[in-house]
């Protein structure tokens, strides 16, 4: 039996659900014994994610509970699997919190008989801690439909929550129609604020590409629409810019509709040892949506070379406008690539295939 040691309860969680929830749910369609860590229950395996270790109980350490429980399973005889989606070692303002979090993260996977994660890039930097140990690359599936456990019918119709979402949606939707008929080519850009590990990875690296939308917007009318989490951060990075932008709080409820409004994605970088270790999960959702992508090469894009534009702002939005073809031929060779290695049954078996191999 497989447990996986549950670090949220929430599934609009993006990285709850496609590191532990979804492949989960996939697994045990397909028949495995898999479900979520309990602690009475005896396992052959068991699941933990780094995130885990950001737990804070009383006056214990930081990822202490964690830790422990890391240390009563291996003493019983468990396969301890360690998953770290992210470079939480990253901390430039030295946080004492995160530097807490880090700390845990390295006594977590000292327990690990193996370590898994979704980007070459990061198990080079995880290998660099741990070179004995083996390390796998399990990438994100794509997710055509957001699958809130949480959430039924009765919910539904009773949030006030869920109907202003919808409502937010349906006047972004009327915007951007109109502006489609007006000759108006929609952007997106969608993502956290940023975080406190640097100024890198959020909306303020959309700063790098601001002279080159406006320069195409001369010649080619856009807008962009940002998809995240703070409108004040929009309003402080974005209220300048010299064309038509909009602000959609990211929901549920709505984020998969609203992609299908736009036609491209543009997907920024500042480079940082925080970005440069992130999965292509932003890419493959673009691009299984129908969009087209425009990108910094962060390693993990690299994948897409032929399917997007990297690293070429204003060739690569001009190109997808003026030869409607190419967004064809790039979509297809994207969604190519995203059948063979993305969709949530190759992740679930890519899962699959460890858990046999640290069984045997």
């Amino acid at each position: 039996m497989i447990g996986w040691f549950r670090y949220s309860n929430d599934p609009k969680n993006q990285g709850y659900r496609y590191r532990c929830l979804n492949p989960m749910l996939q697994l045990q369609k397909d028949g495995v014994d898999i479900d979520f860590y309990k602690p009475n229950q005896q396992y052959d395996i068991v699941i933990f994610s780094t995130y885990s270790c950001y737990r804070k109980e009383d006056d214990a350490p930081m990822g202490a509970g964690v830790i422990e429980a890391a240390k009563k399973i291996k003493a019983e005889g468990s396969t301890i699997i360690v998953d770290q989606a992210d470079n939480q070692h990253y901390n430039p303002h030295q946080h004492a919190d995160l530097s807490e979090g880090s700390e845990a993260i390295i006594k977590l996977q000292e327990f690990a008989d193996c370590i898994t994660t979704p980007s070459k890039h990061l198990a080079s930097l995880i290998r660099k801690n741990f070179p004995n140990k083996p390390i796998h690359v399990v990438g994100d599936a794509i997710e055509k439909s957001i699958n809130n456990t949480d959430n039924n019918l009765i919910k539904s119709l009773l949030s006030y929550g869920q109907w202003k979402d919808r409502a937010a949606y349906y006047k972004l939707a009327s915007r951007i129609r109109k502006n489609t008929t007006d000759g108006i080519t929609p952007l997106v850009w969608y993502g956290t604020m940023g975080s406190r590990r640097g100024d890198a990875g959020g909306i303020k690296d959309l700063d790098k590409i601001k002279s080159a939308i406006e320069n195409i917007n001369k010649d080619h009318p856009l807008s962009l629409t940002i998809i995240s989490n703070s409108e004040n951060r929009y309003e402080e990075v974005i209220g300048s810019w010299n064309i038509k932008t909009y602000y959609l709080k990211w929901s549920w409820v709505n984020f998969i509709e609203a992609m299908h409004l736009h036609e491209i994605a543009v997907l920024p970088f500042n480079f940082s040892p925080w970005t440069e270790g992130k999965s292509n999960n932003r890419i493959t959702l673009a691009l299984s949506l129908g969009l087209s992508v425009v990108a910094d090469p962060i390693e993990s894009y690299r994948e897409f070379e032929n399917a997007c534009f990297l690293d070429n702002w204003e060739t690569g939005i001009r190109s997808y406008i003026e030869h409607p073809l190419l967004k064809e031929q790039h979509l297809h060779e994207g969604n190519k690539i995203i059948e063979e290695n993305y969709t949530i049954k190759k992740i679930s078996d890519r899962w699959n295939a460890i858990f046999n191999q640290q069984g045997s």
